[in-house]
């Protein structure tokens, strides 16, 4: 006859020592802090943020994601076509588009980006004056991408 025995292993949780982490902490997925007004610093106390805000300017702008940039902005001022260039593999980006005051213009993206949304096709921005929709890619590999829109104002 097989042993149908089981064995339980108990293991503690690490103790980390000075976290100066709000409380209730569990790292089970469970009562996880809500962390509010959070920046992600560079470690050891610099002021600079890992993800600085990058300012595209133009209607042929490129979003180079070398090291840590992931958030791009722009007021279009124009139909504006996207390009990317040192993307790598897991990558996050987002970009926050703003209408310029008056004439809504439009946004072709950069190739091979599959749309997480219905119907799989590139959401529609908005056409409000100065309105704001924000975008969000994460590259799958080489120069594929899935495209999220994240909201519209």
């Amino acid at each position: 006859m097989p042993d149908t025995s089981a064995t339980l292993k108990i293991v503690q949780s690490p103790t980390i020592e000075d976290a100066n982490l709000p409380v209730p902490v569990h790292f089970n997925g469970i009562d996880q802090p809500v962390l509010s007004n959070y920046v992600q610093a560079v470690p050891g106390g610099s002021s600079n943020v890992i993800s600085p805000i990058i300012t595209l300017t133009g209607t042929t702008p490129n979003l180079n994601c070398q090291g840590n940039t992931r958030i791009f902005e722009i007021v279009l001022t124009g139909n504006t076509t996207y390009t990317i260039s040192n993307v790598i593999k897991g990558q996050i980006f987002i970009i926050r588009v703003q209408q310029g005051t008056g004439t809504a213009y439009t946004n072709t993206w950069f190739a091979a980006v599959t749309w997480i949304t219905a119907g799989a096709v590139a959401p529609v921005e908005t056409t409000v004056s100065n309105g704001i929709t924000t975008y969000g890619f994460v590259c799958r590999g080489g120069a594929i991408f899935d495209g999220y829109l994240v909201g519209t104002q």
